[in-house]
């Protein structure tokens, strides 16, 4: 060994050479001593410490490995295709504008989809100009308001200032009187905006935005509207059928989804009176207009072809019934930029890349961006105050929309619900809605759907935009898996009008009851369900043995009329055949019939075995024998269902979770002076369902519930405080 160690040192090599054989003859040495049976290596360390240098290495190895990967992975993302153009620092300074006609409850639902395509992309600041009616103004303003976004600013411009510039012109377009606004954008947005992007709101960007806003440096001293060429022979007169007479149109004509406008160069050419001029001639003889702005814009380039500057294919790709664009575009570019669905029916293209189309649209459709919330996601009518002065409010997650038809049918007045939905459950929600007679037949519920964040159930931030968004002068804050009484919004109706128009702080308790033996035997179709929850892990039904009930979140499981048979058929996302459908017979509940279930114990106040001091001010033995209102004597802890003036204080949003969140509002109410008053007639059923995660939490975490002591007291000093309460408690 000292002779091979000699001759390392005397070989004529350099010096760092020369130390790297040594180290390595040393590991070999080191290794040869521990096979040779020696509990020690020759430098004296043991098997255990040599392993644990050798894993020390591999781990320095790993970090290593870890680290190239790392930097080959930013290289290759600061790598760009030669052939995408660049932006410079400067052009990634410019302002971009966009302006999008947006009107109606559906136009503002979808319209989400193409600004989040929008903004995944983007590279520059962004300023978008919405042209919308009352009711799209009220929900986008809300919805980008709650995106609390940064280098983006939002401008609303009403179209009613200019609707009767366009509404003598007959138009059979699905889109109406609003598919025609883009012709008025010049005289309607400010004089000192010079150029902006248009934008159908069925449109879907799969690239930065700012490469289409650098083609502006394309147009010539004429140009000033660009456009993709239209995807289809709609414009060949008899094309498409015999007879067929379109408006005059260059070839194919263009698509108006996609509009680079030059506003300071139509005004200068005096665009209204233009384009008035052209519609009132063509319309002489073709009588109305079929796709809108479409054609007279069409109609107006056979006459100033010079104003048109021809966008690349890729920058609107059409997927109309009879698009042709795989002939006329995707065969000749590598490049899909925007994709635009411009048919009513958005999804039946038979386009050959159909469905990567609807994979990006898709994509968008889930989320990106504080609680965002979307409200009036369906359209909404209001109701007539006279007949429907009280709107129920409550609030759903997913997991609780197969009782949604049990409660609508019940409350034949408006309903205002907040959801708190992922981007994709508001894709199956809206399904869930459509596939629904009863739903879908009705127009003055409300739907509010706030996006989930984070991992708390934002319980009282939903209860307020459900409050804040209802339309009657009084509210029914009620939860929705609560079935109400028959007969109820009569009597709320006559008791709202004797007690709480005729003045004072007054607010009106509804008594809520629960089943005994937490099931659902007596609701239509759940006959055989029973509601023993543990998690995902199989359990026994405590009054049947022989049943396993395995549960799956979301689902409602189906349990046979035969008790030893298992629970075997999961309904996911739909309750058609076993849930809670608003096309089945709900059995009456009358006071009588509850009093009864009462006495027989299969009915008990709510809560009553777990948490008494949340209804026991409402008195129910007082209540069951009663046929007048009578007041209830506020109790800390006090959580009853209220009828009260819309007008009425908030929910403290701090309270999320499970824990005091309908308590606080009930303490504000009575530190500013409210009197309860419980009413005889009318009551509130609680329907089974699984226990939320926030109870598991309540009930396992002690760190949970010491927070919510902390807030709970934090509440209480700050509210009386504020309200000089003086109770004593």
């Amino acid at each position: 060994m000292y002779s091979v160690h000699k001759g390392l040192m005397e070989m004529k090599l350099p010096f760092s050479n020369r130390l790297v054989l040594v180290l390595i003859f040393l590991f070999c040495a080191n290794i040869w001593f521990l096979f040779k049976g020696s509990s020690k290596s020759w430098l004296g360390f043991s098997r255990r410490e040599i392993t644990l240098v050798q894993r020390l290495r591999e781990s320095e190895d790993q970090v290593r490995w870890l680290g190239r990967q790392l930097r080959l992975s930013q290289t290759k993302h600061k790598k760009v295709d030669p052939k995408t153009p660049q932006l410079s620092k400067s052009q990634r300074c410019n302002d971009i504008h966009i302006c999008i006609v947006c009107s109606g409850y559906n136009a503002s639902r979808t319209v989400v989809t193409l600004i989040k395509s929008i903004l995944y992309y983007r590279t520059h600041p962004l300023i978008f100009h919405f042209v919308s009616d009352h009711s799209s103004r009220r929900v986008l303003n809300n919805l980008v308001t709650s995106w609390n976004l940064s280098h983006v600013q939002f401008h609303f411009y009403k179209a009613e200032t200019v609707i009767n510039d366009v509404s003598w012109i007959p138009n059979k377009h699905y889109s109406g009187v609003y598919g025609l606004l883009k012709l008025t954008l010049p005289q309607l947005l400010p004089a000192s905006l010079q150029k902006a992007i248009v934008l159908d709101t069925d449109v879907v960007f799969a690239t930065d935005i700012a490469r289409l806003w650098e083609l502006f440096k394309n147009f010539n001293s004429e140009q000033a509207l660009g456009l993709v060429e239209n995807q289809s022979d709609w414009y060949i007169p008899g094309k498409l059928w015999k007879n067929h007479r379109p408006w005059p149109a260059l070839g194919r004509g263009f698509n108006t989804g996609v509009i680079l406008l030059d506003l300071e160069r139509l005004r200068r050419l005096n665009w209204w009176r233009t384009w008035r001029g052209v519609a009132e001639n063509n319309l002489l003889t073709l009588l109305s207009t079929s796709l809108a702005d479409q054609d007279i814009i069409n109609a107006v380039i056979t006459r100033q072809e010079g104003i048109l500057y021809r966008i690349p294919c890729s920058w609107n790709i059409q997927l109309s019934e009879n698009s042709l664009s795989d002939t006329l575009c995707l065969q000749s570019t590598k490049e899909v930029n925007i994709v635009h669905f411009n048919s009513p029916d958005k999804f039946n293209s038979q386009q050959n890349y159909k469905q990567f189309f609807i994979n990006l649209h898709q994509t968008f459709l889930q989320g990106i961006l504080n609680y965002r919330t979307h409200i009036f996601f369906l359209p909404f009518v209001s109701s007539n105050l006279t007949q429907f002065p009280i709107t129920l409010c409550a609030t759903l997650s997913f997991d609780r929309l197969h009782v949604l038809e049990g409660v609508v049918k019940k409350w034949k007045g408006p309903l205002s619900l907040s959801l708190y939905l992922t981007d994709y459950e508001a894709v199956k929600f809206l399904e869930f809605h459509q596939s629904s007679k009863l739903l879908s037949s009705r127009t003055n519920i409300g739907y509010h759907i706030v996006f989930k964040e984070g991992g708390f159930y934002p319980i009282n931030f939903l209860r307020n935009v459900a409050l804040k968004f209802s339309d009657t002068p009084y509210v029914f804050l009620s939860e929705i898996d609560f079935i109400p009484s028959d007969g109820i919004e009569d009597n709320l109706n006559l008791h709202v009008h004797n007690l709480l128009k005729t003045g004072g702080k007054k607010v009106l308790v509804v008594p809520a009851f629960e089943s005994e033996r937490y099931r659902a035997d007596d609701l239509p179709g759940m006959k055989h369900f029973s509601f023993f929850i543990q998690g995902t892990r199989l359990t026994q039904a405590p009054d049947n043995p022989n049943t396993r009930c395995p549960y799956i979140q979301g689902s409602i499981i189906e349990q046979t009329d035969n008790p030893r048979r298992d629970c075997t058929r999961f309904i996911r996302g739909s309750t058609d055949k076993c849930g809670f459908r608003g096309d089945q017979n709900i059995p009456r509940r009358t006071k009588s019939d509850l009093l009864k279930q009462l006495d027989l114990g299969e009915i008990i106040s709510f809560r009553s075995r777990v948490w008494p001091e949340g209804h026991s001010a409402t008195n129910f033995q007082k209540w069951r024998s009663s046929s007048q209102p009578y007041p209830a004597q506020w109790r800390l802890d006090f959580e009853p269902y209220i009828v009260g003036p819309r007008n009425m204080s908030r929910y403290d949003p701090r309270f999320t979770g499970f824990g005091w969140n309908k308590v606080s509002h009930i303490y504000q109410l009575n530190a500013q002076g409210y009197s309860f008053l419980v009413l005889p007639n009318v009551f509130i059923v609680h329907l089974p369902h699984t226990p939320s995660l926030d109870i598991h939490r309540y009930r396992t975490s002690s760190s949970y519930r010491s927070c919510m002591e902390t807030l709970k007291t934090e509440f209480i000093m700050e509210t009386d405080v504020k309200y000089q309460k003086q109770d004593s408690r």
